[in-house]
């Protein structure tokens, strides 16, 4: 919505409750900046399905997240009416004798795809830990060999070539754990200005 457009509706309800309406307002707005939001609960969950055979699952995970603040929305939305459904007619048999065999099959079937993304997430971390950990391992080493050209007397002609292959290796290896991450590289930084 335009601004133009909210001013002019919250003007118009100036007699109705302005909070509800700057609240629908908001709500609109978070629903079309979801692309989600159109889909039933049933094209939800395929398209979790979907997501989750994308690789690595990191590159999805702010849709997924999406995914499941619409189906909620709408478990809770659908909730919703058949309470007040149950309540306009009067029939408690409505709302508590005849459970929605199909809505609980499909908040089985997207909690069970959610713990798929759980666990996927969760390898794909300890892949990046384990990768991160080799890291940290090679830039150790190339700290130690740092250390060693430091402390040769060898001419130093021969000495920067050596140096600058470490250099060269430093920058080629990737992350470290964040943990390290300023503990390594003042470590590196303080060799090069011996250096």
């Amino acid at each position: 919505m335009e601004e133009p457009e909210v001013n002019n509706t919250i003007q118009a309800a100036a007699g109705d409750n302005k909070s509800e309406v700057i609240a629908e307002i908001i709500d609109s707005v978070a629903q079309h900046a979801n692309t989600f939001h159109n889909l039933t609960r049933e094209e939800l969950v395929e398209k979790l399905r979907e997501l989750l055979n994308t690789r690595p699952i990191a590159a999805v995970k702010e849709q997924i997240e999406s995914i499941k603040q619409c189906f909620y929305r709408k478990l809770k939305a659908e909730m919703e009416m058949k309470l007040d459904a149950a309540a306009t007619d009067n029939s408690e048999t409505a709302a508590s004798d005849e459970p929605d065999t199909q809505s609980d099959a499909l908040e089985a079937a997207f909690k069970e795809l959610m713990a798929k993304y759980r666990e996927l997430k969760a390898a794909e971390n300890a892949v990046v830990e384990a990768q991160q950990a080799e890291n940290l391992a090679a830039k150790q080493r190339i700290l130690d060999e740092l250390a060693k050209l430091i402390a040769s007397s060898d001419d130093l002609s021969s000495v920067i070539p050596a140096f600058r292959k470490l250099q060269q290796d430093w920058k080629a290896i990737g992350q470290v754990p964040a943990t390290k991450v300023t503990e390594i590289w003042k470590a590196y930084s303080a060799y090069q200005e011996q250096f």
